[in-house]
């Protein structure tokens, strides 16, 4: 895939006359570093766009760690994001393999990252989530219990909340556990949230349906 990177100087508007503050200076230096990420998933086969698909935005990335889901339209659209030369995107849809690209984010302005998800059709074993939970505290915590089909769990285990807009990164632990810790973001009002759990495997396997908890943050 081609990875762009586009670097933009902004500047700040001053009004003849009057100095900004140092708070005024200093939030418009924050939005100038921040852009919109936006595209559309499609189907390989059918190429009609793909609705209700998972999306995470630096899974592993401070700052980042972000989630949403497309629309009816197959759309999607990430605001507000860090701009970068490169970060990591997943998608994620029951009966797909996942996908795994890298975008740029143009700051100050809105970079379109599009892409297809091919159907998987594969009878080989796929993992499976045998248990799992969310509980609400300070931090809300959140695990997993899972079996491998016929390769290697991957790094990418999740609990992904487009309403929340944020992913839990779920790290392995004994026994085929996988547990992770969510605080409320700053800025995001408490409330209660859909989580989907999602494993991976190596060869872009997931499991095939994505369970869900409701937790209030």
């Amino acid at each position: 895939m081609k990875r762009s990177t586009l670097l933009l100087a902004a500047a700040l508007p001053v009004l003849a006359g009057v100095a900004p503050s140092s708070a005024q200076a200093s939030q418009a230096r924050l939005a100038a570093a921040r852009g919109t990420l936006t595209g559309v998933i499609t189907d390989a086969t059918t190429h009609k766009p793909m609705a209700h698909v998972l999306l995470t935005l630096g899974y592993l990335t401070k700052g980042y760690q972000l989630a949403t889901e497309t629309d009816a339209h197959g759309r999607y659209t990430f605001k507000n994001v860090l701009a970068t030369k490169g970060i990591d995107a997943y998608s994620f849809a029951e009966g797909y393999y996942y996908f795994h690209g890298e975008t740029a984010i143009r700051a100050g302005g809105t970079t379109t990252y599009s892409h297809i998800m091919g159907r998987d059709t594969s009878p080989q074993a796929h993992p499976t989530i045998v248990s799992y939970y969310a509980t609400p505290g300070t931090p809300a915590r959140f695990g997993m219990r899972a079996n491998k089909g016929n390769d290697a769990f991957s790094f990418e285990m999740m609990a992904i909340s487009p309403d929340l807009g944020r992913l839990v990164v779920l790290q392995h632990g004994p026994g085929n556990r996988y547990d992770g810790t969510l605080a409320l973001p700053a800025g995001i009002k408490g409330g209660t949230y859909t989580f989907y759990f999602v494993a991976t495997q190596n060869n872009c396997f997931t499991n095939k349906t994505f369970p869900s908890k409701r937790v209030t943050l």
